[in-house]
């Protein structure tokens, strides 16, 4: 199974606003399990060129799964991403994480349409709707996710979380271009925190697991 997982950009321009690394923990995760995963920072190119990237990324490996991942504000950008997704392969199943998942769930659903959403901790939950979707298992029994049921949103309930987080791999920071998102640092705004001028670099890191309000 191919999976292509996508951090979407919210400014025009190249920019290092953000590094995903929600998603790296998911791909460092999912690897483990003998899925074959790619990564696309979106916020490593022209806000214009972001149609190209993804067609080329698209056409070239046929992806059966692409994961989302935003917060409530990156709606409109996971709006227009779903859509030209869709104008240009319908097979690939969709399936969207992040913040905005985890509030007004059904709302979110039934207006994005992706088909399917992971609620909450996303390793755990992802990997288990990776394999019922590939042994074709009853995806009620997956706790976490929003689904499709006779063309209605259907909510499973809480997912699994990491007990240990010592268990945990590191996180896959190449997929998404470390690199790139240091090296754009002295002429970008590095965080939506914090502005460092001059050469001053920084590192991404995560202190705590999903957001406290």
């Amino acid at each position: 199974m191919n999976i292509l997982l996508i951090a979407p950009s919210y400014s025009k321009g190249i920019n290092s606003d953000y590094f995903p690394l929600g998603l790296s923990y998911i791909a460092s995760y999912i690897n483990n399990y003998m899925f074959k995963v790619d990564g696309l920072n979106l916020n490593h190119f022209e806000y214009s060129s972001h149609y190209n990237v993804i067609n080329n990324y698209i056409k070239i490996k046929k992806y059966n799964i692409i994961g989302i991942t935003g917060i409530s504000t990156s709606y409109n950008e996971i709006s227009r991403l779903l859509h030209y997704i869709r104008s240009i392969d319908t097979s690939p199943k969709i399936v969207l994480g992040g913040g905005i998942t985890s509030c007004e769930g059904f709302e979110v659903m039934s207006h994005l349409r992706p088909d399917f959403m992971v609620v909450g901790e996303g390793e755990i939950i992802f990997k288990n709707l990776l394999e019922a979707i590939v042994n074709k298992n009853n995806l009620s029994e997956i706790r976490g996710i929003w689904y499709w049921k006779n063309n209605h949103p259907h909510y499973t309930g809480r997912g699994q979380t990491v007990q240990n987080l010592d268990t945990l791999s590191f996180p896959d920071l190449d997929s998404f271009d470390l690199f790139t998102h240091l090296s754009i640092q002295q002429s970008t705004q590095n965080s939506y925190h914090l502005y460092q001028a001059g050469d001053i670099r920084s590192v991404p890191i995560l202190a705590s697991r999903s957001c406290p309000y």
